[in-house]
């Protein structure tokens, strides 16, 4: 929701970020527990695809994303954070909360 936000907030002068497009998609997902594709998401990243697609390859070369196979349609794969994927994630959204109850406290 903060990158839909952002996106919507900044939309004349707006330029992608697809790495974090991507882990903040998947961070939601997961908060949803819902399982999202791999072409759902590189579509998510408001990015080229090939882009989105280097990104994830960054992203699984990490160890913070790996990829399940749909056990009825063996060609679909789903993409998921791992425990680092989530962790990372969750510690930046973390990190920004942290930082705006910090600028908004009373002097």
């Amino acid at each position: 929701d903060i990158d839909e936000f952002r996106c919507r907030a900044l939309a004349d002068v707006f330029e992608a970020d697809a790495t974090w497009s991507l882990l903040s998609e998947l961070l939601r997902a997961k908060l949803l527990r819902r399982q999202i594709s791999v072409t759902s998401l590189c579509l998510a990243s408001r990015s080229p695809v090939t882009t989105a697609l280097r990104r994830i390859e960054r992203l699984q070369a990490a160890w913070r994303v790996c990829f399940n196979h749909d056990p009825k349609d063996r060609r679909r794969k789903y993409i998921e954070l791992t425990a680092a994927g989530n962790a990372r994630g969750t510690e930046i959204v973390r990190g920004v909360a942290r930082r705006l109850e910090d600028d908004t406290a009373p002097p």
